[in-house]
Formats: structure tokens, sequence, C-alpha cells
């Protein structure tokens, strides 16, 4: 299946679309000087990750996976299979499976579970990494509120449930997770990513409504 065009807003219709990496990097690799770069850092990392041999599904989102000229960086969320383990990897490959590491070392914001880990199955697990900041659902493989302050409303109800569904996927992994190496590298994104709305919260909540109005 080949990637749609882009809708009126920069993104690619609601779904989950497989596509090979060379698709991928000629449709969403080309263009400024940042897009490249951020294609050659999601190359790296596919090649990386699928040498461990227990790759289930590698998925995108973010701005990369939009018309945006320049994205920020590189999202990824890596579905592993059950016999994964981080405590066997060595060398650069073993960076990728935490967040802040992978972060800094490759650009990219990685995310990941062993398959027994996702909540509501894995089907549900990868289709709610499309939900936006505005409660809108459009994405390749996902999309990520990004770092954009709360402007109103409807985008704190939005993430307050992002943050309750990130809880509760930490919940499930406590539970599941029997390797206590995996369960520390996979949980480091998800804390991560709550820590930071939770602070986009504080901030907007902080606000009195006409100071966001003066600010809008």
């Amino acid at each position: 299946m080949s990637l749609p065009a882009f809708n009126e807003q920069g993104d690619l219709p609601t779904g989950i679309y497989p596509a090979t990496l060379s698709e991928v990097l000629l449709r969403l690799g080309n263009g400024l000087p940042n897009r490249r770069l951020a294609g050659l850092r999601l190359e790296r990392v596919y090649r990386l990750v699928s040498r461990t041999g227990h790759l289930a599904r590698f998925v995108i989102f973010g701005s990369f996976a939009t018309a945006k000229p320049d994205p920020n960086d590189v999202d990824v969320f890596l579905l592993m299979e059950d016999t994964f383990d981080v405590g066997q990897l060595s060398g650069e490959v073993r960076l990728i499976f935490d967040h802040a590491t992978a972060q800094s070392h490759f650009g990219c914001s990685i995310f990941w579970l062993r398959r027994l880990a996702a909540f509501e199955g894995e089907e549900d697990t990868l289709a709610y990494w499309q939900i936006k900041r505005a409660g809108e659902t459009t994405r390749h493989c996902g999309n990520n509120p990004g770092v954009e302050m709360i402007t109103n409303d409807q985008e704190l109800t939005v993430t307050l449930e992002r943050i309750a569904q990130f809880q509760t996927q930490v919940a499930q992994l406590r539970k599941v997770e029997t390797n206590p190496d995996n369960y520390h590298a996979a949980v480091s994104g998800f804390l991560s990513e709550i820590d930071r709305m939770q602070l986009d919260v504080r901030e907007y909540l902080s606000l009195h409504p006409a100071e966001i109005e003066t600010t809008a």
C-alpha cells in the first residue's frame, strides 16, 4: 500500500499504513535539510532495531509523518516480540531502548513495549498514538501532541486523557513485564511523557482565562 496524499491540514488520513523503509524515506525523507536529517536518523534506528531479530512493529508518528517542511525530530513506537530481552543487548543498539539516551544520541523520541505489555491489545495500543492534542485522529502511524503549549480547555481535556492513558499503560507494564531490565527501559519513555504533559497542564492552569485569551 502506498502512502496516501496529505489532507488540507498537512496530515495523512486516519489509519495505519504499511510501508517499506524505502517508501517512507522516499516520501517523507526528502526536502529541507532537517527533514533529510530526520530521515537518516530514522533509517539508522530502524536498521539497528531490525538486527535484534525481535522487532514486531515499527511505528512512525509525529511531525515527521506530516507535510511539515521542517519536522522537530523523529517519533517512533516499537513493538517488540515477547522473546525480546534488552539485557542481552550491547553497544549502540542498547541505547535505543532508553528514552532519554535515544533522544540525545539518535535525535529520536522512542517509546517501546513487548507485545505482552500492550494495554487492551496491540492494535488498540497502536491506534492510540494517532490522537492529537486537539482530540482529532489523523496519522501515518501515529501523531504526537508535540511541544506546543495547551491553549484551550479542549486541549486540556485531551491532555488529561492522554496522561491517564499513559498511566494505565505503565500500570499494565508493571503488572505483566517480568523482566526488570525490560521494565525500567520501557517505562522510561512513558514516565518522561507523563512528566512533560503534567507540566503543560500546570502551566495552563496557572493562567487565568483572560490571560490565555490575551496571549493566544
